[in-house]
């Protein structure tokens, strides 16, 4: 029986894990949309950076600890990143 939790448990961090970097690239095209489409190139590339870096962290994490912990950093990275994202284009518009 344990045997069977280790591998289910193992299956689920292996999909969480690329749950995540589904979600830092759905970000990276999220943002490079917006950055291509008001023309601010400059400005995109230093607003990809942090996901690209949640890619990075995604990708050395080897251990359970810092695996979750580097989910944890995207998690908030993605949604603090998208927020000011999306605030600061359309509040801009009103």
């Amino acid at each position: 029986m344990k045997h069977i939790l280790m591998i289910c448990y193992t299956i689920t961090m292996k999909i969480l894990h690329q749950l995540f970097y589904g979600l830092s690239l759905v970000s990276i095209v999220v943002t490079g949309y917006y950055a291509l489409n008001m023309h601010l190139f400059a400005l995109g590339f230093f607003a990809l950076t942090p996901y690209i870096a949640t890619i990075f962290i995604l990708y050395i994490a080897k251990h359970n600890t810092a695996v979750v912990t580097a989910q944890v950093v995207t998690l908030f990275i993605v949604s603090v990143g998208l927020y000011f994202l999306l605030d600061t284009t359309y509040m801009e518009r009103r």
